[in-house]
């Protein structure tokens, strides 16, 4: 998501209904663990980069 869409999401937060709010919330903790899987791959990884 982009700065903007952020503060969109922010300016209309108090109009978002429970389960809206719901929905955003599993989507960040998706994208926040989708990137510390990556994040641990990277690190894991041993040997020469390989470019793909």
């Amino acid at each position: 998501m982009s700065d903007n869409d952020l503060r969109r999401l922010a300016n209309e937060a108090e109009t978002l209904e429970l389960n809206d709010l719901i929905k955003i919330r599993e989507l960040l903790d998706a994208a926040v663990s989708k990137q510390r899987d990556y994040n641990k791959m990277m690190i894991d990884r041993s040997g020469p980069p390989y470019y793909t």
